[in-house]
């Protein structure tokens, strides 16, 4: 057994590193576990490696793996992982082992160039295709690449949440509540913050400022997206759900100034557009219909900053927010055509108003 995964590491990964250089530490042992893994299925998979820790007894054998750095508590990592983790799949592997060759070679990057390799990697391996048979596949990515540093709390919520997804109690689209849990429970670096929001909302941005806000309605704590942006005035400008009940009166207030009228019920929601004083200065609410598909009420934006993109700051940060959210259709009622046009929605026979498509 030993010698048939000596075979593989030599002639798999060594001469292919010999001959091109450049995929050097693009793949290790825990590649070629993997594959065992998935080759045999998980149960015999792991009588094969546990046989292999048994031939490394042997000290000759030992001393050949060692050279090649494996180990037999490298073998019980893996095994370890897979009881907590579960399978780890060959693009979440290769994916992985690529982030850390480019942060080889780029020791300096910044956060946001991490961000920008890690979301580009994540695409090229369509690693979301995997979300429907490993659940886990995005927590795991993230694990492996950029929460790799020693926060012993953060690893055993992520192994939680991880258990709970394989065990169909999670959904993977849905991670808000236990993220919101991490956020109030553990003491997290700002490197950590930036990188959770990043997980859980996949449609962020590498160059996107976004801070994880958590806040409290009623007995229950919510976790929020404050979404920073620039208007052609130069100004910063955040872009985020109400925090308190006041804001939202703070709304109706600009919906009236504005001559529109509006009423809000239990089935309406709000995003709302503040300047760096905290002054609300536009916003717009929808109305749930279906799982997928939402109405647009209003989108206002006080007279004193409009002209300089802030609607369609706001709008393109709320399609982002309906697509991470599942919707695939949001209507909205025939007025400021001109506008809604601009903004891709179009006449469908088959509604009332406006029609704008996500997907």
């Amino acid at each position: 057994m030993a010698e048939h995964f000596l075979s593989l590491y030599t002639d798999y990964i060594v001469r292919t590193e010999k001959k091109y250089p450049g995929l050097k530490n693009m793949s290790d042992w825990e590649v070629i576990f993997t594959a065992t893994l998935q080759a045999v299925k998980v149960k015999r998979g792991k009588k094969i490696l546990n046989q292999l820790k048994m031939d490394l007894n042997q000290r000759t054998l030992r001393m050949k793996f060692e050279s090649m750095g494996c180990t037999v508590d490298r073998i019980d990592r893996f095994l370890d992982d897979i009881e907590k983790f579960g399978v780890l799949t060959k693009p979440v592997v290769f994916a992985s082992l690529r982030f850390e060759r480019w942060l080889d070679l780029n020791p300096q990057a910044t956060l946001k160039a991490r961000a920008s390799i890690l979301q580009e990697l994540y695409q090229d391996y369509d690693l979301d295709s995997l979300m429907e048979e490993y659940p886990e596949t995005r927590v795991r990515f993230f694990m492996m690449t950029c929460f790799k540093e020693d926060n012993p709390n953060l690893l055993n919520e992520f192994q939680s949440i991880i258990l709970s997804m394989r065990d169909g109690l999670l959904s993977p689209w849905n991670l808000q509540e236990r993220i919101t849990q991490i956020q109030t429970n553990i003491i997290l670096s700002e490197e950590e913050k930036f990188y959770l929001a990043r997980m859980l909302f996949p449609h962020v941005d590498a160059a996107d400022y976004v801070e994880l806000v958590t806040t409290t309605h009623g007995e229950d704590n919510r976790l929020n997206l404050v979404f920073q942006t620039e208007g052609m005035d130069g100004q910063i400008y955040q872009i985020r759900p109400p925090f308190l009940p006041k804001e939202i009166g703070q709304f109706h207030s600009l919906l009236s100034e504005s001559s529109l009228s509006g009423t809000f019920t239990a089935q309406h929601d709000f995003l709302l557009l503040f300047n760096s004083r905290n002054r609300m200065v536009g916003g717009l609410y929808w109305k749930n219909l279906e799982n997928n598909r939402i109405h647009l009420e209003w989108v206002a934006i006080r007279e004193k900053y409009r002209n300089i993109s802030l609607s369609n700051r706001l709008m393109d940060d709320f399609y982002k927010r309906m697509k991470h959210r599942g919707v695939d259709i949001i209507t909205v009622g025939f007025y400021v055509e001109k506008f809604f046009f601009r903004q891709g929605f179009e006449i469908n026979k088959q509604y009332g108003g406006l029609v704008k498509r996500l997907k």
